[in-house]
């Protein structure tokens, strides 16, 4: 299965935040993304080389990547939304 690169994935992120102010949570950024991508929806089950999901796996790297930038950032209930300021 070809999943998306974690630069694709960091720009679909910040995309798809952009569209909720209240932000989504690791698990309903997962669930955008699928459609995002309109990729298969058991690729989130494919095991990567460390025996972790790989699509969650490259998302967790696409977040940091974009929140280093001071493009998104994670609220105090737990979800991630785009950063003001």
């Amino acid at each position: 299965m070809n999943l998306p690169k974690t630069s694709e994935l960091e720009i679909a992120v910040v995309s798809i935040l952009s569209t909720y102010p209240n932000g989504l949570s690791v698990a309903e950024i997962l669930d955008e993304v699928i459609l995002y991508f309109k990729l298969e929806p058991n690729c989130r089950y494919v095991l990567g080389n460390n025996g972790r999901p790989e699509l969650s796996y490259r998302l967790g790297w696409a977040r940091t990547h974009a929140k280093n930038q001071g493009l998104i950032e994670r609220s105090q209930f737990g979800k991630w939304k785009i950063r003001i300021g």
